[in-house]
């Protein structure tokens, strides 16, 4: 029976993980409301200024499966300590005013530390706890992600308002620190892992080719998606990972095995993970310009309506986490996937004479089928997999996310202000108030393909689980027979 401190010693090592998850993600949007003070203070183009945000993302997407692998071989907890170090000194280094090189340089070191982090964290949740408490304890990680893709530019405000641009880099440094000394304590030691060669060839292709999509994707956003050259690179990038997919085959100790792909939940739970993190997304991208230009509500009601849904999600990620130890991981995707799509079809549905009180209605179904569905999937694919290849299903699993935000806020963009210039007859490529009698019409389409994923995340996940109970039903006819 487990003892008090026992139980104790777990969650902290929940929160530790999760705390250190919300640096991460918050790293990610911090610089964006700092990036005119950073380009003027560093005299360099707000353009340019960008890449302090691009490269981070470009360089955790590039390392997150190289460091799942390293995990599954050399230690997870290992290597979540060692990017504890490392993004701890990329965030010192990041803040010193040395240079615009040198803040890239650090922004490159955070995003290493960060990936290696990520890359580990469900691992580690997933083999430190039993199953029964699994749901809860990526319930405690779904809470510390929510807030920290919220709390980025509120976070970001409050520091420059007060304290020089380097804080916003610096204020992860003591944090830092006190994670690492909580690591030493209390994680738990690595189990004894077998002799295995690491598949250098299969990483730096793979990185390579990572680097190359998440790179054309990320500067789609900024450039415009008409830019030619930014799409051959793209389709170069997904042609390098087919390149890698035939060479790992032929390789006896490959960076991602392949087999794990043969498991129909974790290869179906990911890609519903990522339709889901698209479809999700389109809401971050279209709310603040619904009530901010379109209902012409001020600043601060804007920021207020739009907490809802973070404070929702903070609130039923513990909740969902319990329901799912409680009930089954199926049941609860299932009732994640009906509020998900309830609330797409209600904002694909909503007019300029909406009440404010029905947005908010909405607001909170998206973060309770948004911490139903992911706590439930979670647990369906870490649990889905062999021990040995825990690294690699939390480092994929990590992967859809980050190119689920990116992909969605394309999708979302591109469809929007497509549809937008359709209506109008011309291109748009910028929302003003002169555009407001367009945005319904664009909005209701925009949300219409989220509710779409949605569907067909539904059919992914349900389909399979009929086709099963159809089948058990026949084999016992067949026997009664």
């Amino acid at each position: 029976m487990q003892t008090n401190r026992f139980k104790f010693v777990h969650w902290l090592v929940a929160i530790t993980l999760g705390l250190f998850f919300f640096m991460v993600i918050v790293d990610g949007s911090i610089v964006t409301i700092a990036i005119p003070e950073i380009s003027q203070q560093l005299r360099v183009s707000t353009s340019l200024s960008e890449w302090i945000v691009t490269i981070y993302l470009m360089t955790i997407c590039m390392f997150l499966l190289v460091f799942g692998r390293l995990g599954d071989l050399f230690g997870r907890v290992r290597i979540f300590r060692w990017g504890t170090v490392v993004f701890t000194l990329g965030s010192f280094l990041a803040g010193v005013p040395l240079g615009f090189g040198f803040v890239l340089f650090g922004r490159v070191v955070q995003g290493v530390g960060a990936s290696m982090t990520m890359a580990t964290s469900y691992a580690i949740v997933t083999s430190y706890f039993d199953k029964s408490q699994l749901g809860r304890a990526l319930g405690v990680e779904s809470v510390f992600i929510s807030l920290g893709s919220v709390a980025g530019p509120a976070l970001s405000g409050f520091i420059l308002t007060q304290l020089p641009w380097g804080y916003i880099f610096w204020i992860n440094v003591p944090v830092g620190i006190i994670c690492l000394i909580f690591e030493e304590l209390f994680f738990p030691s690595d189990a004894k892992q077998t002799a295995q060669k690491f598949d250098w060839l299969g990483a730096l292709i793979l990185a390579m080719a990572m680097l190359v999509i998440t790179f054309s994707l990320l500067r789609l956003q900024i450039v415009g998606f008409t830019h030619l050259g930014l799409w051959l690179l793209f389709l170069a990038g997904i042609g390098a990972i087919f390149v890698w997919v035939r060479i790992e085959k032929h390789v006896s100790q490959p960076l991602v095995d392949h087999r794990i792909f043969k498991n129909i939940a974790f290869r179906n739970g990911l890609l519903a993970a990522s339709l889901v993190f698209t479809a999700t997304f389109f809401y971050n991208i279209l709310a603040p310009f619904y009530l901010r230009i379109d209902q012409n509500l001020p600043m601060h009601l804007t920021s207020l309506l739009l907490t809802i849904s973070p404070i929702v999600a903070v609130i039923m990620g513990p909740v969902a986490g319990t329901l799912n130890d409680k009930l089954s991981s199926q049941r609860l995707i299932i009732w994640g996937i009906w509020l998900l799509l309830l609330s797409q079809i209600g904002l694909a549905l909503i007019r300029q004479e909406t009440t404010l009180l029905l947005f908010g209605i909405l607001s909170i179904l998206l973060a309770i089928g948004n911490a139903f569905f992911q706590t439930a999937n979670n647990v369906m694919v870490m649990t889905s997999v062999d021990q040995s290849q825990l690294g690699m299903a939390g480092s994929l699993n990590a992967l859809v996310r980050e190119l689920g935000l990116v992909i969605g806020t394309i999708l979302a963009t591109s469809v929007f202000f497509t549809t937008m210039s359709m209506q109008a007859g011309h291109q748009i490529i910028n929302y003003t108030a002169h555009n407001n009698g367009l945005f319904i019409g664009s909005q209701s389409i925009s949300y219409g393909l989220a509710a779409l994923l949605i569907f067909v995340t539904g059919c992914l996940l349900i389909f399979p689980k009929y086709r099963r109970q159809k089948a058990k039903r026949e084999v016992v006819v067949h026997e009664h027979n």
